[in-house]
């Protein structure tokens, strides 16, 4: 290990250590009250993956075989062997998140500026926190910046086996987060209408490349087998099902989301999982054509809450804390995890104004980054309550564009001041 990456670990290790203290997060580690109603889907995801091999309707297969990995070396696992292995899990993503985001600044500028990018997601309290969760949030965030990585990797090298590994790195994370199929084909098509036209196919990488489209059809195979859709997950049905499309109907009705939620619950009992999907397809359907205008309102508003809010997970730390102090503590850091939020948000879209506003600082690496960053803020909108779940997953990559941004800016001042 570089002495570089052994700094940031050890600071990031010892402020881990104090964060959890100061709010007794090692103490809630063991409780189950601590645990997230999605938590427990994610573990019987690894349970029916690793005890009957099949699919959950809902969590696809890359968490649910990260997860269940100590099921190779056990038996019988209980709720609190999931909860520390998935701690130590998230610990060594979140790491690895740091450290990513450091190697790939330092490709492109000073190293000044790449230990204070890392150390500003360092202290962003809604990573940090998250690591604490039997949650999928923090090794999509490695699994992001490190497909970012070699997209600048690309722009600097002009490699194409950089652009192939990166492409490979997003339908991967499909895997862990199905909205991101969607994205991960239109890249899949620029990539090979690229590699077509430049002619420029490298077998070992492209090799890799078909095993992350094998990986995804296996996914949609095992769906369809299953449950009778061909798919990554029926998630976005349920999103949209019970979420907004309960929202904009709810609205329509002149009635409250809970009643709403209660007929829609009803009718659910009795539909299989490919029915569901056929009757929210349906839904969604007709209130484009019909109530449109609620669906938008119901939208805007879930987006602006999710783009304001502080992290949940800081909460219901807070709700559990019988210390004064502590409580005092856990509300202070849910303060700072809003405010980071919305700066994130703030930076982000002033970073695409800037990308937009300007044809030289164009580039595939940017490009990207900011296309993730978007469709990750934009689809949030389709549920809510989520408070900044979403978000925290596209923070490393709101700090690494803007600083590229900056880098473009100065670079031609800093080159007069220090010619090569």
């Amino acid at each position: 290990m570089k002495k570089d990456h052994c700094i940031i670990v050890s600071i990031a290790l010892i402020f881990v250590l104090i964060l959890f203290k100061s709010n007794n997060l090692d103490v809630f580690l063991s409780n189950e009250t601590y645990i997230f109603p999605d938590s427990y889907t994610y573990i019987d995801a690894s349970n029916l993956l690793y005890n009957e091999f099949h699919p959950h309707p809902y969590r696809p297969l890359g968490y649910a075989a990260l997860l269940g990995l100590p099921n190779l070396f056990m038996t019988q696992l209980t709720t609190l062997d999931y909860i520390i292995f998935s701690f130590g899990l998230n610990l060594l993503f979140w790491l690895f998140t740091l450290v990513v985001l450091f190697e790939t600044l330092m490709l492109f500028t000073i190293k000044k500026l790449a230990y204070t990018a890392a150390f500003v997601f360092m202290f962003s309290m809604g990573n940090a926190t998250h690591i604490a969760l039997i949650l999928s949030e923090t090794i999509v965030t490695g699994l992001f910046i490190f497909m970012v990585f070699f997209m600048f990797k690309y722009t600097k090298t002009k490699n194409t086996k950089h652009l192939i590994w990166s492409v490979s790195i997003l339908n991967i994370t499909s895997l862990f987060r199905p909205g991101m199929f969607y994205l991960g084909v239109i890249f899949c098509i620029l990539l090979i209408v690229y590699l077509l036209r430049k002619k420029e196919f490298k077998r070992r990488s492209f090799f890799i490349f078909l095993i992350s489209v094998i990986l995804i059809i296996s996914q949609g195979m095992a769906m369809f087998k299953t449950y009778g859709n061909f798919t990554m997950s029926y998630i976005d049905k349920l999103a949209w099902y019970f979420y907004l499309g309960c929202q904009s109907s709810a609205l329509e009705k002149q009635i409250s989301y809970n009643d709403e939620r209660t007929l829609r619950n009803e009718k659910r009992k009795t539909l299989s999982w490919e029915e569901l999907s056929t009757l929210s397809k349906e839904d969604f359907k007709s209130q484009i054509a019909n109530n449109s205008k609620h669906m938008l309102y119901a939208y805007l508003n879930n987006l602006f809450d999710n783009c304001t809010s502080g992290s949940s997970n800081l909460i219901l730390i807070k709700s559990l804390q019988n210390n004064r102090n502590n409580k005092l503590m856990a509300h202070r850091f849910h303060v700072l995890s809003k405010i980071q939020n919305k700066l994130y948000v703030i930076l982000a879209i002033l970073c695409l104004a800037w990308f937009g506003s300007f044809r030289k600082y164009w580039n595939i690496a940017l490009f990207v980054s900011l296309s993730i960053i978007f469709y990750v803020i934009l689809t949030s909108g389709v549920s809510f309550w989520q408070g900044d779940r979403f978000n925290i997953t596209v923070y490393p990559l709101i700090l690494l564009t803007l600083f590229s941004l900056l880098d473009l800016l100065f670079k031609p001042y800093r080159n007069k001041i220090n010619p090569v």
